[in-house]
């Protein structure tokens, strides 16, 4: 969870005006036939402990789910080995409309 706030926190500095602006992006903005800022800044990351509080609610009421292997894990506290080449997947849930 630490790492993803980090790379969140990075990709929105990389997207403050300041650096949106830069020659590089001005010549490859006209290279592409538009040059403009991003639609908004996205906001600060919680702390650490509140992202990873939220994912847990999410979790357990089933905003997504979690495969590790191919194989569903339903339980937050459950025990699972991880290797180097181990695949976790993360699966968001979107309610449909007139379900």
């Amino acid at each position: 969870m630490r790492a993803e706030v980090a790379a969140y926190e990075s990709r929105r500095e990389a997207r403050r005006l300041d650096r949106v602006f830069s020659r590089e992006r001005i010549e490859r903005g006209a290279a592409e036939g538009r040059v403009a800022p991003e639609a908004r800044e996205g906001a600060a990351a919680p702390p650490v402990e509140e992202a990873v509080e939220t994912a847990v609610t999410a979790f357990e009421d089933g905003i997504y789910l979690v495969a590790i292997d191919g194989v569903e894990v339903r339980e937050v506290e459950a025990r699972v080995s991880v290797r180097a080449d181990t695949r976790v997947t993360f699966i968001r849930l979107v309610l449909l409309a007139g379900a």
